[in-house]
């Protein structure tokens, strides 16, 4: 089908589900917000920092479950993100990044473009398991599904697509593919009440999880949490109290034991004849 970049943006988005994406509006994402204003079927948020806008959509994935989108411009825009991806990253949070960047016929010359960024890609590939860059109108579509795909596939982890803003004004044949098969783990509801079970008749609960498991048992460990919470912060209390109750008693022993030492040995002080 016949498309501008921004709308084969917004199709792709909508073929993956997207409801809600967050960012700020901007000379090199224009045509993409347009088409979605236009399409009307994703809601976008609005933010006054783009650093705000990668942490909102990382919140709405982990409190939805669904891709998080963020949409920014290129340069200064895309390195406000930067934070929320890494934290997205450190927290296994399905978020996906769609950036700008200058004309395709003038990247990587280094001509002084307003927020040309040549090592953009660079920048988020640090962050970002998978990073595409497209370089002509009909490969946006199958790179915002590639991306996603990857983003939600194992381990969920950010992604993200820069789309040269030319590319996303010009009209032409884009074909977005169809979603694959989805790869994403699904926890046994009864494996995790069991643990939630073990957990919460145990008297001295230990759970070993590595980064990947951690999401899940944190969930099961909720329920736990909650009834003990106020013992557990009640035993921080009374351990910090007994440390710092400790640490003085052993100053004032160390104190009278130097005392008694000096009394019994006193210093005899010399006299001149």
């Amino acid at each position: 089908m016949e498309m501008t970049g921004g709308e084969a943006v917004a199709s792709a988005l909508e073929t993956l589900g997207v409801r809600h994406v967050f960012g700020i509006v901007s000379v090199h994402n224009l045509p993409i917000y347009d088409a979605i204003a236009r399409r009307g079927t994703i809601t976008p948020i609005g933010v006054r920092h783009e650093q705000a806008a990668a942490h909102a959509a990382d919140g709405y994935a982990r409190a939805t479950g669904e891709l998080g989108v963020v949409i920014a411009s290129t340069g200064p825009g895309t390195t406000n993100t930067m934070t929320g991806l890494f934290e997205a990253g450190f927290a296994s949070s399905p978020l996906l990044l769609i950036t700008g960047q200058i004309d395709s016929g003038y990247l990587g010359k280094a001509k002084g473009f307003l927020h040309e960024a040549e090592h953009q890609r660079l920048m988020l590939s640090s962050l970002c398991r998978r990073v595409e860059t497209v370089r002509r109108t009909e490969d946006i579509g199958r790179a915002v599904i590639a991306v996603a795909e990857d983003i939600r596939s194992g381990r969920p982890q950010p992604g993200a697509v820069e789309i040269p803003i030319d590319q996303q004004y010009r009209r032409a044949e884009v074909a977005v593919p169809d979603l694959g098969k989805d790869t994403a783990f699904v926890p046994d509801a009864d494996a995790l009440a069991r643990v939630a079970e073990a957990l919460s008749a145990a008297a001295r609960p230990v759970l070993w999880a590595n980064v990947i498991a951690w999401p899940l048992a944190w969930w099961a460990i909720s329920r736990w949490l909650e009834d003990y919470a106020y013992r557990v912060a009640m035993s921080w209390w009374v351990f910090l109290l007994a440390g710092v109750m400790a640490l003085l008693i052993a100053l004032v022993t160390v104190s009278l034991l130097a005392m008694k030492a000096a009394v019994a040995n006193p210093v005899k002080s010399l006299r001149s004849e």
